[in-house]
């Protein structure tokens, strides 16, 4: 969401980045649909960052 301003103005119109879609869901009152479009977006990045950090941990016993 830090970078919201940047991908607004940058992304294509045939498809929209979920920061977008939860900044657009919330300005338009649908606030229970942003907050879940924003959990999803807080599972996935908790999901990646997991994976990187499992990967470099078995990188550096090697």
């Amino acid at each position: 969401m830090g970078e919201l301003s940047a991908t607004m103005m940058l992304y294509p119109p045939d498809w929209m980045p979920l920061p977008v879609r939860v900044f657009t869901a919330t300005d338009r009152g649908a606030l229970f649909t942003g907050s879940a479009v924003a959990v999803v977006l807080m599972g996935t990045t908790l999901l990646v960052l997991l994976a990187v950090s499992r990967i470099r941990t078995r990188a550096s016993y090697r």
